[in-house]
């Protein structure tokens, strides 16, 4: 991402990919699935979509692991952010 504009065609694009994910949501929970299943299987496909994906563009699994371990050290950035976004503090 080079420029706002860059980020903020990425943060439409992974709107869109939450709002197919949340109609999918809403029909397995309808069908009684408990909603952790539904996120598990959700993540699931979306890191296998992601695996082939890069599989298709990268010639070498090398290439395609160091992706992996760059989002690995992530997770507790991201955490901390979803956590901050979802119970934000109030301040008085």
């Amino acid at each position: 991402m080079n420029s706002k504009k860059d980020y903020n065609e990425v943060l439409e694009f992974q709107e869109l990919i939450y709002h197919v994910l949340h109609q999918h949501t809403n029909e397995a929970i309808a069908d009684a699935v408990h909603p952790s299943t539904v996120i598990n299987v959700q993540a699931a496909v979306l890191l296998k979509t992601a695996v082939e994906l890069y599989t298709m563009h990268f010639q070498k699994d090398v290439d395609i692991q160091k992706i992996l371990d760059v989002a690995k050290s992530s997770v507790s950035s991201v955490r901390d952010r979803i956590d901050t976004e979802l119970n934000p503090q109030t301040y008085h």
